[in-house]
């Protein structure tokens, strides 16, 4: 009875060690590794490769590496720890790692896990985009290029909420006549604006500058389709009949120099005594004049000389 009471203690014991190191093979070591980052920040769209450190100095093997993310909507993770970011939210990514020591004849398992931070790069900027101008003042004709600054994405839909006064392709906008229209665009999920007002391609002067026996009074600078024109009157208030322009110099300019410039030469005029008549010149026919130059906004000034010739 003794010997089989030795026998029966003898297994018990030896069931006990079994069960104890079959414990230890498969108990989670959550400080044996751990990912490279505690928090991993992502924009939408982007991918990272992750990787793990053993927190202990011995020498050892991986055998397999599981991963699982909790929260595929915020990220997924591939089967070999790359992170890639689907939209903005918190998300946590696990490894279950089964390795084994040098010298070990058993492996072991540990467990780790890292927070995932997905941020969408548009909705997440200090920096907005910005349009070039909120307001712009043109003259009809003119032909302007509105920009976009501190975008990352492509600009889209520009768009004219009045055609007929101005017309807009890739921010390039034309002044077609006189009024207003908002010009907008969306970049980076912004909606941007630029009212423009649109004036008559004209400065209206009706300056006199007085001369011996005539009176000339400057009307105004105008385009007349494409042609650059001025417009003076004449007022003779001698008791002579002007009949011939001798000589006219017209020039426009503005703060950077001369833009256009027009002689005359001798030509019939008449006026009589104390009568006025209209002098209008086509100082230029070039387009590219219309397009860039804004008489209305006052920079530009008229320039020049005349002389008439009168007899009784």
């Amino acid at each position: 009875m003794k010997t089989l009471k030795r026998v029966m203690s003898l297994v018990l014991v030896m069931a006990l060690l079994v069960s104890v190191v079959t414990v230890k093979d498969v108990k989670a070591a959550s400080s044996s590794f751990k990912f490279g980052k505690d928090i991993y920040y992502i924009e939408t769209g982007k991918t990272e490769k992750t990787y793990l450190i053993a927190a202990f100095s011995e020498n050892y093997q991986i055998e397999s590496v599981e991963y699982n993310m909790i929260n595929e909507k915020v990220a997924t993770v591939s089967t070999d720890g790359t992170i890639t970011a689907v939209q903005s939210g918190i998300a946590t990514i696990e490894a279950t790692v089964k390795y084994r020591k040098v010298g070990d004849d058993l492996s072991s398992v540990a467990k780790c896990d890292a927070t995932i931070i997905v941020r969408d790069p548009v909705k997440h900027r200090t920096i907005k985009p910005e349009m070039s101008h909120t307001k712009l003042t043109v003259a009809v004709g003119n032909v302007n290029k509105l920009s976009v600054y501190n975008q990352t994405g492509a600009v889209k839909k520009w768009k004219s909420s009045n055609k007929k006064v101005v017309k807009v392709k890739n921010g390039k906008i034309t002044a077609r006549k006189k009024g207003k229209a908002v010009i907008s665009c969306v970049c980076d999920g912004h909606k941007l604006k630029c009212v423009v007002k649109v004036k008559k391609n004209e400065k209206k002067y009706n300056k006199t500058v007085s001369a011996s026996f005539y009176k000339t009074t400057i009307k105004k600078i105008y385009f007349k389709k494409n042609q650059l024109r001025v417009r003076l009157l004449i007022k003779n208030t001698s008791s002579y009949k002007i009949e011939r322009l001798n000589y006219a110099t017209f020039r426009i300019i503005d703060a950077f120099g001369t833009y256009a410039t027009k002689n005359l030469g001798k030509r019939a005029f008449n006026v009589g005594p104390n009568k006025s008549r209209i002098l209008d010149v086509c100082v230029s026919k070039k387009k590219s004049l219309k397009k860039k130059i804004n008489l209305a906004s006052g920079g530009y000034k008229l320039s020049g000389n005349m002389g008439l010739a009168a007899r009784r």
